[in-house]
């Protein structure tokens, strides 16, 4: 019986902790938190007039680096970040579908 990881590492079990099939999704999901706190530094460098899409600006990187803290945990909260992956999802469409309907400002020639 399998208790935690380290129980894994002892008995020599397959466990996904030790599993090299996740390092691409791992890989994948580190760069797109830095991607994230990156984003959170022009959004706040930007401070949108909007008041909505300020606070969609704001809470999308949060939401994105609670990722690694759900996959973290694991359990039964791991399996919230599935559930939290779609609500980055979310956030993100929601903010380029909005930005993108925004009026352009007119170019100085």
């Amino acid at each position: 019986l399998i208790k935690n990881s380290d129980h894994c590492d002892k008995t020599g079990a397959h466990c996904v902790a030790n599993s090299r099939t996740l390092d691409a999704h791992r890989a994948l999901g580190t760069v797109l938190v830095f991607a994230s706190i990156l984003f959170l530094v022009v959004a706040l460098v930007a401070w949108h007039r909007d008041r909505r899409i300020r606070a969609v600006s704001i809470v999308a990187p949060v939401v994105t680096f609670l990722q690694i803290v759900l996959a973290a945990i694991g359990s039964w909260a791991g399996g919230l970040h599935a559930v939290d992956a779609i609500v980055v999802l979310v956030l993100y469409a929601w903010l380029f579908v909005r930005l993108r309907a925004e009026p352009r400002a007119a170019s100085a020639a």
